[in-house]
């Protein structure tokens, strides 16, 4: 035990999020010495080297048992200590508050489990010990494939956080619960232990015999008043309250978070990209199932997280027929990118519907790229332009590791998701769909395309680097893409607890309380640049100008990278306006127009640089929310119609009211970028609300458009063709 609870230490701080005393590590020697503790515990009960439940005291024996054990957790956490020397401190009362909550606890659980196994069978008291843990291995592995959360509260590690992509964690109130149901559990064996050997002896345990049944009694009433712990199917759809169906899809979303006209919406939307996908794979999932796929839609982070453990993660289980998302609005690809999940599962040749190399290891390049390629993102970069952009500015992965399921984890989700999907996309263009089913279904590259991977790639990699980009699209690619992975990030878990709590913070407009929490975030990363720009942005909104123009200028004395320049640009341009220098805050738009920006960034620059009027900096600098914002706009309806009427619009459309948001959308508009997305939003809304006389107005008279736009339009005319084709068949 001394020289396992060592090597634990050593292991921990070789390993990234594993090297801080936080939730990996807490878990992994919860896992690993509550393991150790049975093992040891049963030995020693075998061997009657401890008395166990056979002896004289058997509670003191107990107890010094437990504690002797507990005490081998003090040696890796110690080495974690001393790592302090060479790794940053992050948040240190949330990683000693997992400690003492897990270890603690499982090696007190692996005790219990050991003193219970020996009243059973002195000579083996491992047997009782290894069914239960099979039988409870068992059960958390079908309900992590089977329902809808993808964590877990479990006897041995305490709890499994789920996805790697949702960064933030904090001590969950249901962890808590579930630790306190386990200590109920162990008690209630012990004294079980105890009633049964007084029962063989001839003897009547009373106490023995309530503790058990109290024992029992509590851990199933933890368990059933905290459905957080272990929330199903039928909890799920419970909670969420609303239900729609459609040919193809049965929707449980979150009663009163929808109103019915977006209930419609969502159904068309998800019915279209079936359709979209049902070519683009040539297969009818639906009908290969023979039943409806269900989506479970959750109406915002906080909500997902309670009712299937993840923020910011979407999933779709191929073999479950069902999908866990969020949903912006109409054009969303992430239902695009989670439908395609299923659409994989009528040609993957195993009984979970994913592609399994030598029946163990999943193929998550081939996975999820598949999936990107059918997403086909729009964007200004679509998915072959980045892993274009991604080789010449020198960020791109190695794809043959990226494609391997460690080598994919390893990297930020944007570069593997993208790099994957690009070749995936240029092995369906080269050669079609179907011989990529046959790799899913595990298939060997060398013997689907007749070469190795290595020439695939290589031959890919020659199409990349042909395609022709822009200055703007490779400075946009340094800003999206130039982010580490969770294992290179300082304090990755905790820092991402605190901006989730200063971002609601920044929702509620507490702008003061949000200043403070970030000033955490800055303690524990004083170099991280973007959070000196997140102050100056809360500055700003506090008023403080002089405050924040003294940071820029201390900001502007650090090397920066083009997305820095950029913000900073704004900033200055935003202050000298707010100040009164209107001719400094002009030069400073002018040059930050002159950047790579996305289009809806550069949208909002150019009304800025355009519009002196004071309603566009209360709308745009200031953001006034709610009926302010409405004050403002028709204040500004009196200056400049033109912009006052673009801006109703836009806001019109993304609330839900399109009948009234194409009215102020058939403005013209005499800024490109305006002009643009005006266009494609006054088609958007008039099918949206059944104008096809208006729709086919605006289609008469289309302004120039950039890449995306194009393909937003190409997107809009399927929608309008498809939309029709179903008025008419219905």
């Amino acid at each position: 035990m001394l020289l396992s609870a060592m090597l634990s230490g050593v292991l921990l701080i070789q390993i990234p999020l594993f090297n801080q005393v936080g939730y990996e590590s807490s878990a992994f020697i919860s896992g690993f010495l509550g393991l150790c503790s049975w093992i040891e515990t049963c030995f020693l009960l075998r061997n009657k080297i401890a008395y166990g439940p056979r002896g004289k005291d058997p509670v003191v024996s107990f107890l010094k048992c437990w504690m002797s054990n507990c005490v081998f957790i003090l040696l890796p956490f110690g080495f974690l200590l001393l790592n302090l020397l060479r790794v940053p401190l992050c948040d240190i009362k949330q990683g000693l508050g997992f400690w003492a909550l897990l270890p603690t606890t499982s090696i007190f659980f692996g005790v219990s489990l050991a003193w219970f196994g020996s009243s059973i069978n002195v000579k083996n008291p491992f047997r009782a010990g290894i069914v239960l843990i099979l039988l409870e291995l068992i059960w958390v592995l079908w309900r992590l494939a089977w329902e809808p959360p993808i964590q877990a509260y479990e006897w041995w590690i305490g709890w499994f956080a789920g996805s790697i992509y949702d960064e933030a964690i904090s001590i969950p109130t249901a962890l808590i619960w579930s630790r306190v149901a386990l200590l109920a559990l162990s008690i209630s064996m012990v004294a079980f232990a105890q009633f049964w050997l007084d029962r063989k002896r001839g003897l009547f345990s009373k106490w023995s015999l309530v503790l058990t049944i109290t024992g029992f009694l509590v851990w199933g009433g933890v368990l059933k008043s905290n459905p957080n712990i272990h929330h199903d199917r039928e909890s799920v759809r419970k909670q969420l309250g609303g239900e729609r169906s459609s040919e193809h899809f049965k929707v449980y979303y979150k009663s009163g978070s929808l109103t019915k006209q977006q209930q419609d919406v969502f159904l068309k939307d998800a019915e279209f990209r079936y359709a979209q996908l049902e070519e683009f794979f040539k297969e009818d999932p639906v009908f290969w199932r023979g039943r409806k796929v269900e989506i479970f839609l959750y109406p915002d982070p906080e909500t997902q997280n309670k009712l299937m453990g993840a923020r910011h993660t979407m999933v779709a289980r191929p073999w479950t027929h069902q999908m866990h998302i969020r949903w912006r609005g109409e054009g969303d690809s992430i239902l695009t990118h989670e439908l395609a999940h299923l659409f994989t599962a009528p040609f993957a040749d195993h009984w979970l519907d994913l592609p399994i190399r030598y029946g163990v290891f999943l193929d998550l390049g081939l996975l999820e790229g598949i999936a990107a390629a059918a997403e086909w993102p729009i964007s200004e970069l679509d998915l072959h332009e980045t892993a274009a952009a991604l080789r010449r500015i020198d960020k791109a992965p190695d794809l043959n590791k990226v494609l391997s399921g460690a080598g994919f984890w390893a990297q930020p989700s944007g570069k593997a998701y993208r790099m994957t999907g690009s070749f995936m996309r240029w092995l369906i263009e080269q050669h079609g769909i179907d011989p990529l089913k046959k790799m899913y279904s595990g298939g060997d590259y060398q013997k689907v395309y007749g070469q190795s991977i290595g020439d695939l790639i290589s031959a890919w990699e020659e199409f990349i680097d042909e395609l022709e980009l822009s200055d703007e699209q490779l400075v946009l690619a340094r800003a999206r893409y130039d982010r580490p992975s969770i294992f290179d990030k300082v304090c990755p878990r905790a820092m991402a607890e605190l901006r989730r709590k200063r971002e609601a913070l920044e929702g509620e407009r507490d702008w003061s309380a949000a200043l403070r929490m970030l000033s955490l975030e800055r303690k524990m990363a004083p170099k991280n640049i973007n959070l000196r720009f997140t102050e100056v942005g809360l500055l700003i909104k506090l008023k403080e100008y002089e405050q924040a123009s003294d940071f820029l200028m201390n900001i502007s004395k650090d090397k920066l990278s083009e997305a820095q320049r950029a913000a900073l640009l704004d900033y200055r341009g935003n202050i000298f306006w707010v100040l009164g220098d209107r001719e400094s805050a002009e030069q400073r738009y002018d040059s930050l127009l002159s950047l790579g920006l996305s289009d809806s960034r550069r949208r909002a620059v150019s009304i800025k640089r355009f519009s002196a009027a004071e309603q566009v900096r209360h709308y745009l600098v200031d953001q006034v929310q709610g009926g302010a914002a409405w004050i403002t706009l028709f204040d500004l309806e009196r200056e400049d119609q033109s912009l006052a009427h673009y801006l109703m619009g836009v806001r019109l459309f993304y609330e839900g009211y399109y009948e009234q948001a194409k009215e102020y959308l058939a403005t013209p508009q005499s800024i490109p970028e305006l002009e643009e997305e005006r266009f494609i939003l006054r088609l958007k809304s008039s099918r949206l609300s059944g104008d096809w006389g208006s729709w086919k107005e605006a289609m008469e008279s289309p302004p120039p458009l950039k890449q995306r736009v194009k393909a937003l339009l190409e997107e809009e005319q399927k929608r309008a063709s498809w939309t029709q084709a179903v008025q008419d068949f219905h």
